[in-house]
């Protein structure tokens, strides 16, 4: 599968997991969190995970990371695509990103997130706004699984 077919899989992946329902660790259909999204994108594209969720509501930075690298290829949070990761700091501290969601681009060229929202109860897509792309901390594109 090459770099356009992934983005295109990320993103069906993604949105046939918007209204999954909010649950904090969750890993599965009965319900996912931000990092659960993530994961089950990857499983999904076919990669091997070794997935933990040692972490509090309000994240875990270090592991957030950690686990993007083992997946992604970084890249400018100013240049993200459709099917990329992107990680969220609400405290506006780069070294402490907590959140994480899927970017896509609609067919009018607005740019979307898709991710776990705690507030709505489930796996939400909404407009990048200006509040969340100032947020965004890293951004990761998905590798061949292989």
């Amino acid at each position: 599968m090459n770099e356009f077919f992934t983005s295109i899989a990320v993103v069906h992946r993604a949105e046939h997991l918007v209204g999954t329902p909010f649950v904090h660790q969750g890993r599965g259909k009965s319900g996912l969190d931000c990092i659960g999204l993530i994961v089950d994108i990857a499983e999904y594209l076919g990669h091997k995970i070794e997935d933990t969720t040692r972490y509090g509501p309000e994240g875990n930075s270090a592991l957030l990371l950690e686990k993007c690298r083992q997946y992604g290829i970084p890249v400018d949070i100013n240049n993200y695509q459709s099917g990329d990761v992107v990680l969220i700091s609400w405290l506006r501290d780069p070294d402490k990103p907590h959140h994480a969601g899927v970017v896509l681009q609609t067919n009018d060229g607005v740019f979307c997130l898709i991710h776990g929202d705690k507030k709505a109860g489930k796996i939400v897509k909404h407009a990048l706004t200006i509040e969340y792309h100032k947020r965004i901390t890293h951004a990761f594109r998905f590798r061949e699984a292989g």
